[in-house]
């Protein structure tokens, strides 16, 4: 079965066309900065990657870089037609309550995912205009919603429910989680390794968004990410949890718009705030240089990833049997791995990592002597969301 996986963002597009019979990529593409000037539009077959745009100061819809990937996608004749094209998956953030598992697109479930718009307020309007798009220029496919939050939907209440009046939980205010489906198929890896019913795991899903997850036989106990995005570790621009009288401090005292704080909270906060870049490559470069700015960001990004680490061991309710490590900065920075397992060594002692498996980013990084083996497993969410559409539609 084939299908072509959309990953919205705001100003960008992430598409795969994956055979799920083979779990083979056929095709990739990705658009950025759209809506701007400086619009780019990038597309990969066979390794080789090709730019759709030969002009500068070019700025795309969505919808107009959704058009050039399918074009050249039938140009390039990785299948003899769109047609051929059986679903796509579409990556959407927040389900709220309402969806558990991957679901076929109809208005009734546009309807309640636009419901959801003020819960993820960067993410769905987007991911609906996706839907939107895709649904005109691929009207013969079957389209599908996989959420972020489904995984997650497992999690028990005593790890989503807030200390709030009724009334506020009764309007949908709880943590929900999020990076689902990375943590659905670190899960759908490990299982396949050890057995699913043998997973007692803290999983780190470590990048720009980072967040924790403690799973237990197959299923999501605890996330650090709550009620949105915002939540939970520091990230790369985002603050992370932060006291909420902070919010209203700052609109009284000094007269800041509640949007602008958010915006600030999210856009210019986290390792961004420390450094004024918000990229951990750059920082550890810094590291190396001694920035005292740099240090201070990678020890205080550590501490908080640690820290919920530690929440979601509580969560677990026994010592995690695995660590798994995913994210662009969890698959490739040894540095940030020893460290936060450096800090974690009160509760964790005894671990005991491979210098050259961590060094190397291989799958399994520790000694056979460490009592708790700690994985590196590279994030395959496109996948994940084909092969949850592909079950769904079997």
């Amino acid at each position: 079965m084939l299908g072509f996986i959309v990953n919205c963002g705001s100003s960008s597009i992430k598409t795969r066309l994956i055979d799920t019979d083979t779990k083979e990529t056929l095709f990739e593409a990705r658009a950025g900065h759209l809506k701007t000037s400086s619009s780019t539009v990038t597309t990969k077959v066979n390794g080789i990657s090709y730019s759709l745009l030969d002009e500068d100061n070019t700025s795309l819809t969505h919808e107009q870089a959704l058009q050039l990937i399918l074009n050249d996608l039938s140009n390039r004749k990785v299948i003899k037609n769109l047609e051929d094209i059986s679903f796509v998956g579409h990556r959407i953030v927040h389900g709220g309550t309402f969806f558990s598992k991957p679901t076929i697109i109809t208005e009734e479930v546009l309807e309640k995912i636009t419901t959801c718009n003020e819960l993820a307020p960067l993410h769905n309007p987007v991911g609906i205009s996706g839907i939107r798009c895709c649904e005109n220029l691929l009207p013969s496919a079957i389209h599908v919603a996989v959420f972020d939050t489904a995984f997650h939907q497992t999690i028990p209440e005593i790890n989503f429910r807030y200390a709030i009046p009724d009334s506020w939980y009764d309007s949908g205010i709880r943590k929900y989680g999020f990076h689902g489906t990375s943590y659905s198929y670190l899960t759908r890896v490990l299982g396949n390794k050890i057995g699913k019913q043998n997973i007692s795991a803290v999983m780190a899903h470590i990048g720009q968004g980072t967040s924790i997850c403690a799973v237990s036989e197959g299923k999501s106990v605890y996330t650090s990410m709550e009620f949105s995005p915002l939540s939970g570790c520091i990230m790369g621009t985002r603050s992370g949890n932060i006291d909420p009288a902070v919010i209203q401090h700052l609109h009284n005292k000094f007269g800041y718009d509640i949007n602008d704080i958010l915006s600030t909270l999210n856009k210019e906060s986290g390792l961004y705030a420390f450094t004024g870049q918000g990229n951990m490559l750059d920082i550890l470069n810094g590291v190396e240089r001694y920035n005292d700015d740099c240090i201070f960001a990678l020890t205080a990004f550590c501490h908080s990833v640690a820290e919920n680490m530690a929440k979601a061991i509580v969560s677990l309710g026994e010592k995690p049997k695995q660590i798994v490590f995913t994210g662009g900065i969890g698959e490739n920075s040894p540095v940030v791995r020893k460290e936060i397992l450096r800090m974690l060594s009160p509760i964790l002692n005894g671990i005991c990592l491979s210098d050259t498996a961590n060094s190397e980013n291989c799958f399994e990084i520790t000694h056979k002597c460490s009592p708790i083996p700690i994985y590196v497993i590279n994030a395959n969410e496109e996948l994940e969301i084909a092969l949850e559409a592909a079950n769904l539609l079997s």
